[in-house]
């Protein structure tokens, strides 16, 4: 007999049991006290601990059968292989579940949350996969690595980088970029006098010159080659302060062209906001580097009330 006691809200009846052939032999109403035994069953009333005549006459009143024929309905249900001597169904174990007797469908409740919270971490892993994937896929087409620049030739692999400084530590490269630059070597004759491109003495006079402006934080390769590109436009420009030949002379244009930048109200964000704008312009050093900003200050397009 089972000890289990906890009462189910509901039980399993299959489709076969109107088919069953102990079913088929019972009168209509033993077909009714079994169906009312296994009410009972799955009530929790059958697994009460009590004598056998007190759990006869619970039987009885359960299930509205007069005290003087219950011994018979028993019996009837006993030699037809439905029920043992204490009223237990025999086939319930195999027929009702154990999750079943949760009524409210706590312990489903947590293997639903538990498969979606599976489910989740797999999606995330095969998200985060796919995306390493990506990444190491594009590094590997795009970009080689560089412990250091040297001043060779053959270490450089472009002209812009030929004229840096030999100090500069370089720790990622455009592979499109050095392949498409070693191609071009149209104009080595012209770079022959060009000093080397001291980009970290550029820097420091930026900032030194311009203290209020922002700072570089990561001079990383975009920076060294618009920096080192515009040192070799300057030394061979015929605009002041430009047009040098060595590298201490092309510090020296270098730091007054800062100054003359720093004495610039819009520059240096003093000047009020534009139409569509919330807080003044401020040069920094990718804007006086670039085509637009350099060619500005060079024709003095920043110093209109100075001029």
């Amino acid at each position: 007999m089972s000890t289990q006691s906890i009462s189910m809200p509901w039980f399993r009846l299959y489709t076969d049991f109107i088919k069953d052939p102990k079913i088929i032999a019972l009168s209509f109403e033993d077909q009714r006290h079994f169906v009312g035994v296994l009410i009972l069953k799955s009530d929790g009333v059958l697994d009460q601990k009590c004598a056998p005549e007190l759990m006869d006459k619970i039987v009885a009143q359960q299930l509205w059968i007069e005290w003087k024929i219950i011994h018979e309905v028993k019996t009837r249900l006993i030699k037809i292989g439905l029920i043992d001597e204490n009223w237990q169904p025999l086939a319930w174990e195999k027929r009702q579940k154990i999750s079943d007797r949760d009524s409210t469908g706590a312990e489903r409740q947590r293997r639903y949350r538990e498969r979606l919270k599976a489910e989740e971490e797999a999606r995330k892993a095969e998200e985060e996969a796919r995306k390493k994937a990506e990444q190491n896929n594009q590094e590997s087409q795009d970009i080689d690595y560089i412990a250091e620049i040297k001043p060779e030739e053959e270490r450089y692999g472009s002209d812009a980088l030929r004229n840096a400084s030999p100090v500069t530590t370089v720790t990622r490269l455009d592979k499109n970029r050095i392949d498409k630059n070693r191609g071009d070597k149209s104009n080595n004759a012209s770079r022959v006098t060009t000093p080397p491109c001291p980009v970290q003495e550029i820097v420091e006079l930026y900032h030194q010159k311009m203290p209020e402006n922002p700072k570089v934080k990561i001079l990383d390769n975009k920076r060294i080659k618009a920096i080192t590109e515009k040192w070799n436009e300057a030394a061979a420009s015929h605009f002041q302060p430009f047009g040098y030949q060595t590298v201490e002379d092309g510090l020296k244009a270098w730091e007054t062209f800062f100054d003359i930048c720093n004495d610039s109200d819009f520059l240096t964000g003093k000047v009020a906001p534009g139409p569509n704008r919330t807080i003044p312009f401020i040069a920094e050093l990718d804007f006086l580097m670039s085509d637009k900003g350099f060619k500005g200050c060079l024709e003095n397009k920043y110093h209109r009330i100075a001029a």
